[in-house]
């Protein structure tokens, strides 16, 4: 009997070629998306907090604070007329409060030279698992006036699972010729 499909390379050529315009056709036919929007690229010259900018401003009003290159955030409440530093860690977006099992977590400064290591001790929330803390706070007016200084290099320092986050705060930068009765940051 004589094959129709000629000899067995053609034959295999042929199922090859129909093959491949199955997978096309099938392909093409798919729901179309749109692709996902790409961020833009860092404009040359502009900082990390730039390139990852959360706003001026956290949940609480206070300052934020990239740790870990963003895998953490801080959000840095001064509240000038209690004297109160208080600080919530959060999760990488923002979103959600990043509890953690340390009892403290440390602001180190250098006003004029002079190098100063505050300890804030954790106050643990009705949320937080026990042990575990999201805030921390420490009423200091050494740290309140510290942080208001002119030049200060501070940091913010934290364990988180063993590993050590560190950030800087950029308080000093904050704009502090307007009256402070009744306002928190």
């Amino acid at each position: 009997m004589r094959n129709n499909f000629g000899d067995k390379s053609q034959c295999t050529q042929r199922v090859g070629v129909a093959t491949f315009s199955i997978v096309v056709a099938v392909s093409l036919s798919g729901c179309y998306q749109q692709p996902a929007p790409v961020a833009p690229a860092p404009q040359a010259g502009a900082s990390q907090e730039e390139a990852h900018d959360h706003g001026a401003h956290g949940p609480h009003e206070g300052e934020i604070v990239e740790l870990g290159g963003g895998e953490y955030h801080a959000e840095v409440v001064h509240d000038h007329d209690a004297q109160m530093i208080t600080v919530y860690l959060f999760d990488e977006f923002l979103e959600r409060p990043a509890s953690v099992a340390t009892e403290s977590i440390t602001i180190n400064l250098t006003v004029d030279g002079k190098p100063s290591q505050f300890n804030l001790p954790a106050v643990p929330e009705s949320g937080d698992a026990a042990g575990r803390s999201a805030r921390f706070e420490l009423k200091d007016a050494a740290l309140c006036e510290a942080l208001d200084a002119k030049g200060v290099d501070a940091r913010l320092s934290v364990m988180i699972q063993g590993q050590a986050f560190t950030g800087t705060l950029d308080h000093a930068g904050h704009d502090h010729e307007h009256d402070h009765d009744g306002h928190a940051h």
